[in-house]
């Protein structure tokens, strides 16, 4: 990153010219990298506070030197297109926020999820991604009670800042690896002499602390 100045006496005729071309090629050349992101706005308006002051100037006196030529306005420069990239750059943010798949901090029971590497995502059940589906979710950091639900398979737990979670997790509806249902299979004992729904092994243990 470059920092340009220019410094007078100017006239206003020379002091508007320099003060285009020099905003000029800031608008074209100033978004390249993060840091520019974040100075080029600043420099665009301490040269607009410089065009105020330099339209106060007298006008040119009689020439001692060539005159610069006359600089287009900048509305009438292709640069001017640089004003798009930092729009393009919000909209950018915007639509990854607004597509980002909610976490396991907003799964609850019923949701299909798929697991990246240590975080899970909530997605649609139909969807091919979908790996499990949350049977219930438990405050704490234990992940015993989840063989309350026969059909569990996996575990995830979440510590850290805020409320500590286990999601119980088990096959997606209509998989190979779904277990029949049957006493004791969707949750605690019921109508089976308070009996589980027999042993259960977890193939999948994920802890997160965020």
């Amino acid at each position: 990153m470059r920092f340009l100045a220019e410094r007078g006496p100017f006239c206003r005729t020379c002091g508007t010219a320099l003060l285009r071309a020099m905003t000029s090629r800031t608008l074209w050349q100033g978004w390249w990298g993060i840091g520019s992101l974040l100075i080029t706005p600043v420099v665009l308006g301490l040269n607009l506070t410089s065009r105020s002051k330099i339209a106060k100037l007298p006008p040119p006196g009689p020439p001692r030197a060539p005159r610069p030529p006359e600089q287009r306005p900048l509305t009438r420069r292709p640069e001017v297109l640089g004003l798009l990239v930092p729009l393009a750059v919000v909209g950018v943010l915007i639509a990854a926020v607004a597509v980002s798949q909610p976490g396991a901090g907003q799964a609850g029971s019923g949701d299909c999820v798929r697991r990246d590497g240590d975080d899970i995502a909530v997605v649609e059940c139909a969807s091919p991604d979908a790996q499990y589906v949350v049977l219930t979710r438990i405050d704490g950091r234990s992940d015993a009670l989840c063989d309350l639900w026969a059909r569990t398979t996996a575990s995830y737990t979440q510590t850290g800042p805020g409320t500590d979670f286990v999601l119980c997790l088990g096959p997606v509806p209509g998989t190979r690896g779904e277990v029949p249902a049957g006493p004791g299979q969707d949750g605690p004992p019921g109508d089976d002499g308070g009996r589980p729904g027999g042993g259960v092994t977890r193939n999948a243990s994920i802890t997160a602390e965020p």
